[in-house]
Formats: C-alpha cells, sequence, structure tokens
C-alpha cells in the first residue's frame, strides 16, 4: 500500500468517528436543553435543579443495559450547552 492510500485511509477512518461524535454530541445537546426547558421554563423549578435532572438521560452509561459506549461523550458536550455566555448571570 502507498504512502497517500494510508494516510488516505487514516484520514477516512478520523473522519467517520468525527461524524459519529459530532452527532452523538448535538444529540445530547438538544435532549438536555429540552428537558431543562420543560423543566425551569414550563414547570418552574430551580435553574439548578433542572440542570442536574436535565443531566441525567444523556450522562447514562451502563454496558449491562445495552447502551453505545459513545453515550459517555454526551455529559461534556451536554455541559457546554447549558453553560451561561461570558458575564452572564448563571441564575437569570
Amino acid at each position: 500500500m502507498t504512502l497517500a492510500r494510508a494516510q488516505y485511509e487514516r484520514f477516512r477512518q478520523l473522519l467517520s468517528e468525527f461524524a459519529k461524535f459530532a452527532v452523538i454530541g448535538v444529540t445530547g445537546g438538544f435532549i438536555t436543553n429540552a428537558v431543562y426547558d420543560l423543566l425551569h421554563l414550563h414547570l418552574g423549578m430551580g435553574p439548578v435543579t433542572s440542570t442536574t435532572i436535565a443531566m441525567v438521560p444523556v450522562s447514562l452509561h451502563d454496558p449491562s443495559l445495552g447502551l453505545d459506549r459513545s453515550l459517555s461523550g454526551l455529559t461534556g458536550a451536554a455541559a457546554m450547552t447549558i453553560t451561561p455566555p461570558a458575564g452572564g448571570s448563571p441564575a437569570a
């Protein structure tokens, strides 16, 4: 196999892994935001309580349940989506 072909195969593999990670991360962000919105804005729960509860579904990772191991990556992506803007108040 030529060097160029080997590099192409490696890049293709990395691109595939990145795409899977991106889909899982974006999905986790949407799930977290939807649950947070429901709890905080519609049901009147506090922001910390809402955030804590919203993080549970995307933080689940139990191989015995047959969940994909990539679910553990959702925690970081979901946490980034609920971080307040710079200079903003965490509890508006």
